[in-house]
């Protein structure tokens, strides 16, 4: 049952987030509705035409890419969420086990002493298989593990920044290329 609350709690969670999103979006189209409405008053008053089209399609493609990131921090909070879950069904069937294992290594104890006589007539030997797995060397774990919390805390920063606007800006400009 806990685990039904905290899945919950998760999913509403996510829905809080959207609806966070939502809000910030409806405050982004009313701020471009005025935005618009002072381009066209500065534009009757001297500015040229193309200077407030470029100007207006620039801010249409930061906020797009704003729009992205954001979709992609949603995403990956849901991945969190379901990698988190699948964790603590692990470990509860971990435990499980366990416990499973115990009770039969009570069991097979008093089954041992009788059996050992006739096993050692019996007993086959088993070959060796090779484990030919392949890991990444240290260094490019530390390595790329270092570049990862890099951008993390950059990120941390960005968002923690409040007052100032354009901290999500510069970090995208210096991530992204065009």
């Amino acid at each position: 049952a806990a685990i039904g609350d905290e899945v919950l709690q998760a999913i509403h969670d996510v829905h809080a987030i959207a609806a966070e999103a939502s809000n910030m979006e409806a405050m982004v189209e009313k701020f471009l509705d005025e935005a618009m409405i002072d381009d066209i008053s500065s534009a009757v008053s001297g500015a040229s035409l193309d200077d407030v089209l470029n100007a207006r399609r620039h801010q249409q493609d930061q906020n797009q890419r704003v729009q992205a990131r954001a979709d992609e921090l949603l995403q990956e909070a849901v991945k969190k969420e379901q990698h988190e879950k699948n964790l603590r069904e692990l470990e509860d069937a971990v435990s499980a086990s366990a416990e499973a294992a115990a009770s039969k290594k009570s069991d097979a104890a008093s089954k041992d002493a009788k059996s050992k006589a006739s096993e050692k007539s019996t007993r086959i030997i088993k070959p060796y298989v090779a484990d030919v797995t392949e890991f990444l060397s240290e260094t490019d774990a530390n390595r790329k593990s270092a570049s990862l919390k890099e951008e993390n805390d950059l990120l941390r920063k960005c968002l923690q920044d409040r007052s100032n606007p354009r901290a999500f800006t510069s970090y995208l400009s210096a991530k992204t290329t065009f």
